[in-house]
């Protein structure tokens, strides 16, 4: 039994992490409306491409004699569009650097060199965070977009 779900405070310690990598800001860029790095929970309607979101989550309790906690899985999806010149690989290339760089962000932390703060969630132990699944990188029906998602599980104890 989950008595206390961290889903929200996970996704949106996870969506802080990513943001706030320069590498995987300049490859997903920012929307011009808001000036927002484009990784969202939810994209706006008619985000331009590339940009990542956030997809399904699930939620498994565990727990010890003296503690309980959860796992929870979500899936993190990057979008990539072919380029005006029709160039196909642009768009996968983009879409695998930011496969590459969200498992990077992800593998990377704690962040020893001091040079981004470690992921952590407010008034929770993190006790892992790591990528457990990665998908192929997929041409989607319209010709255009090249999708893949990363599946990013993590431990939470609760005390």
């Amino acid at each position: 039994m989950i008595v206390d779900d961290a889903t929200l405070d996970w996704l949106a310690a996870l969506r802080a992490h990513l943001v706030a990598d320069a590498a995987l800001a300049s490859i997903v860029g920012t929307d011009p409306a808001s000036g927002a790095v484009k990784i969202f929970n939810r994209p706006p309607a008619h985000t331009a491409l590339p940009y990542i979101s956030f997809g399904d989550t699930a939620q498994r309790a565990f727990s010890t004699s003296d503690s309980y906690g959860q796992e929870i899985l979500v899936d993190v999806h990057c979008w990539a569009m072919r380029q005006s010149d029709g160039n196909q690989s642009s768009a996968t290339g983009t879409a695998r650097q930011m496969m590459a760089r969200v498992e990077a962000v992800v593998h990377m932390q704690p962040d020893l060199s001091g040079d981004r703060p470690a992921l952590t969630i407010a008034g929770r132990n993190l006790l892992l965070a790591q990528v457990v699944e990665r998908s192929q990188l997929v041409l989607d029906p319209d010709g255009e977009t090249n999708h893949g998602y990363l599946r990013i599980a993590a431990l939470i104890g609760h005390g």
